[in-house]
Protein backbone atom coordinates (compact mmCIF):
# COMPACT_ATOMS: atom_id res chain seq x y z
CA UNK A 1 0.00 0.00 0.00
CA UNK A 2 2.64 2.56 1.22
CA UNK A 3 6.53 2.19 1.10
CA UNK A 4 8.65 1.63 3.58
CA UNK A 5 9.45 5.07 4.93
CA UNK A 6 5.79 6.27 4.75
CA UNK A 7 4.76 3.37 7.53
CA UNK A 8 7.59 5.00 9.61
CA UNK A 9 6.59 8.47 9.16
CA UNK A 10 3.05 7.26 10.65
CA UNK A 11 4.54 5.07 13.28
CA UNK A 12 6.12 8.10 14.77
CA UNK A 13 3.98 9.71 14.14
CA UNK A 14 1.49 7.59 16.42
CA UNK A 15 4.54 7.25 18.96
CA UNK A 16 5.13 11.13 19.32
CA UNK A 17 0.97 11.24 19.84
CA UNK A 18 0.88 8.47 22.36
CA UNK A 19 3.92 10.00 24.05
CA UNK A 20 2.26 13.58 24.30
CA UNK A 21 -1.23 12.14 26.00
CA UNK A 22 0.79 10.45 28.58
CA UNK A 23 2.15 13.73 29.14
CA UNK A 24 -0.19 16.07 28.55
CA UNK A 25 -3.79 15.26 27.24
CA UNK A 26 -4.13 18.91 26.21
CA UNK A 27 -1.23 19.19 24.22
CA UNK A 28 -1.59 16.07 22.58
CA UNK A 29 -5.29 16.74 21.90
CA UNK A 30 -3.86 20.41 20.01
CA UNK A 31 -1.36 18.53 17.99
CA UNK A 32 -4.25 16.28 16.73
CA UNK A 33 -6.04 19.31 15.88
CA UNK A 34 -3.14 20.70 14.27
CA UNK A 35 -2.77 17.66 12.28
CA UNK A 36 -6.07 17.58 10.82
CA UNK A 37 -4.53 21.23 8.91
CA UNK A 38 -1.88 19.64 7.20
CA UNK A 39 -1.49 17.75 4.04
CA UNK A 40 -1.61 14.24 4.77
CA UNK A 41 0.98 12.82 2.08
CA UNK A 42 3.54 14.45 4.39
CA UNK A 43 3.61 13.47 8.04
CA UNK A 44 6.93 14.71 8.47
CA UNK A 45 5.62 18.34 8.92
CA UNK A 46 3.44 17.17 11.67
CA UNK A 47 6.67 14.85 13.12
CA UNK A 48 8.53 17.91 13.11
CA UNK A 49 6.05 20.40 14.37
CA UNK A 50 4.57 17.87 17.18
CA UNK A 51 8.26 16.30 18.49
CA UNK A 52 9.68 19.96 19.12
CA UNK A 53 6.35 21.07 21.05
CA UNK A 54 7.58 18.49 23.35
CA UNK A 55 9.81 20.84 24.99
CA UNK A 56 8.06 23.75 26.28
CA UNK A 57 11.58 25.97 26.91
CA UNK A 58 13.56 24.68 23.31
CA UNK A 59 15.87 27.29 21.64
CA UNK A 60 17.65 27.19 18.33
CA UNK A 61 20.26 28.82 16.62
CA UNK A 62 22.90 28.52 13.93
CA UNK A 63 26.65 28.61 13.28
CA UNK A 64 26.98 29.70 9.94
CA UNK A 65 30.95 29.12 9.99
CA UNK A 66 30.02 25.04 10.55
CA UNK A 67 26.46 25.07 9.16
CA UNK A 68 24.94 23.30 12.41
CA UNK A 69 21.76 23.80 13.61
CA UNK A 70 22.26 24.27 17.58
CA UNK A 71 19.53 23.15 20.11
CA UNK A 72 18.94 24.23 23.69
CA UNK A 73 16.35 22.36 25.54
CA UNK A 74 15.65 20.83 29.03
CA UNK A 75 12.94 18.76 29.71
CA UNK A 76 11.44 17.68 33.25
CA UNK A 77 11.49 14.06 32.37
CA UNK A 78 15.37 14.79 32.83
CA UNK A 79 15.54 17.56 35.66
CA UNK A 80 13.32 15.19 37.37
CA UNK A 81 15.76 12.09 37.30
CA UNK A 82 18.72 14.17 38.29
CA UNK A 83 17.31 15.45 41.28
CA UNK A 84 16.33 12.27 42.21
CA UNK A 85 19.91 10.60 41.65
CA UNK A 86 21.06 13.35 43.39
CA UNK A 87 18.77 12.90 46.25
CA UNK A 88 19.33 9.19 46.73
CA UNK A 89 23.27 10.51 46.63
CA UNK A 90 22.60 12.49 49.46
CA UNK A 91 20.31 9.88 51.47
CA UNK A 92 22.80 7.44 51.15
CA UNK A 93 25.60 9.66 52.34
CA UNK A 94 27.66 10.05 48.84
CA UNK A 95 28.12 13.17 46.96
CA UNK A 96 30.52 11.90 44.39
CA UNK A 97 28.98 14.22 41.59
CA UNK A 98 28.18 11.03 39.47
CA UNK A 99 24.45 12.69 38.49
CA UNK A 100 25.57 14.94 36.19
CA UNK A 101 27.69 12.21 34.72
CA UNK A 102 25.04 9.84 34.56
CA UNK A 103 22.66 12.16 32.90
CA UNK A 104 25.62 12.78 30.25
CA UNK A 105 25.86 9.17 29.78
CA UNK A 106 22.33 8.68 28.96
CA UNK A 107 22.25 11.60 26.50
CA UNK A 108 25.29 10.53 24.73
CA UNK A 109 23.80 6.62 24.48
CA UNK A 110 21.14 7.13 22.91
CA UNK A 111 21.55 10.36 20.80
CA UNK A 112 24.97 10.09 19.56
CA UNK A 113 24.72 6.03 19.50
CA UNK A 114 21.94 5.38 17.12
CA UNK A 115 22.29 7.74 14.21
CA UNK A 116 24.71 10.47 13.40
CA UNK A 117 22.49 13.00 13.83
CA UNK A 118 24.54 14.84 16.41
CA UNK A 119 27.41 16.30 15.70
CA UNK A 120 28.39 17.70 19.47
CA UNK A 121 26.54 17.81 22.96
CA UNK A 122 27.12 19.05 26.03
CA UNK A 123 25.11 19.09 29.00
CA UNK A 124 25.21 21.11 31.70
CA UNK A 125 23.26 21.15 35.32
CA UNK A 126 22.56 23.57 37.86
CA UNK A 127 18.92 23.75 38.82
CA UNK A 128 18.10 22.11 36.12
CA UNK A 129 19.30 20.49 33.51
CA UNK A 130 20.38 22.19 30.17
CA UNK A 131 21.20 19.85 26.86
CA UNK A 132 23.19 21.60 23.71
CA UNK A 133 22.97 19.31 20.63
CA UNK A 134 24.59 20.61 17.85
CA UNK A 135 22.88 18.55 14.88
CA UNK A 136 24.64 17.58 11.88
CA UNK A 137 24.28 19.18 8.91
CA UNK A 138 25.42 16.45 6.67
CA UNK A 139 24.34 13.11 8.56
CA UNK A 140 21.08 14.80 10.28
CA UNK A 141 18.46 12.55 9.88
CA UNK A 142 14.92 13.33 11.94
CA UNK A 143 13.18 9.98 12.11
CA UNK A 144 15.42 8.06 13.45
CA UNK A 145 17.43 10.61 16.01
CA UNK A 146 12.91 11.57 16.90
CA UNK A 147 12.55 7.77 17.78
CA UNK A 148 15.94 8.10 20.09
CA UNK A 149 15.07 11.17 21.52
CA UNK A 150 11.91 9.50 22.50
CA UNK A 151 13.23 6.37 23.75
CA UNK A 152 15.63 8.52 25.95
CA UNK A 153 12.69 10.31 27.59
CA UNK A 154 10.88 6.74 28.40
CA UNK A 155 13.98 5.83 30.26
CA UNK A 156 14.45 8.98 32.26
CA UNK A 157 10.95 8.40 32.97
CA UNK A 158 11.36 4.62 33.56
CA UNK A 159 14.56 5.36 35.70
CA UNK A 160 12.75 7.59 37.79
CA UNK A 161 10.38 5.86 38.77
CA UNK A 162 13.10 3.25 39.51
CA UNK A 163 15.00 6.18 41.54
CA UNK A 164 12.00 7.12 43.43
CA UNK A 165 11.09 3.53 44.59
CA UNK A 166 14.90 3.05 45.67
CA UNK A 167 14.43 6.67 47.83
CA UNK A 168 11.34 5.19 49.66
CA UNK A 169 13.15 1.86 50.42
CA UNK A 170 15.99 3.84 51.70
CA UNK A 171 14.17 5.95 54.09
CA UNK A 172 11.98 3.42 55.38
CA UNK A 173 15.15 1.97 56.51
CA UNK A 174 16.50 5.23 58.18
CA UNK A 175 13.00 5.83 59.78
CA UNK A 176 13.36 2.01 61.47
CA UNK A 177 16.39 2.39 62.21
CA UNK A 178 15.81 6.07 64.06
CA UNK A 179 12.57 4.41 65.95
CA UNK A 180 15.53 1.16 67.40
CA UNK A 181 17.77 4.09 68.05
CA UNK A 182 15.68 5.95 70.12
CA UNK A 183 13.76 2.47 71.41
CA UNK A 184 17.25 1.96 72.50
CA UNK A 185 18.02 5.25 73.96
CA UNK A 186 15.00 5.33 76.21
CA UNK A 187 15.04 1.84 77.56
CA UNK A 188 18.88 2.82 78.36
CA UNK A 189 17.81 6.20 80.44
CA UNK A 190 14.54 4.19 82.56
CA UNK A 191 15.40 3.94 85.56
CA UNK A 192 15.87 0.30 86.93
Amino acid sequence: MYDYEYEEDVLLTLRLLKYLQEESPARAQEAVEAFKTLVPEDPYEFIEYTFWDIFTDITFASDEAEELTIATFSHREINRFYALLARLELIEGQQTGASQKKVHDIVEFFLCGATYSVFQFSVQVVDASVINLQLSPDCYDPLPFFNSFIDMLLYFRQESQRLEELIRQDEQKQNIYRERRLRDNDTWRKPI
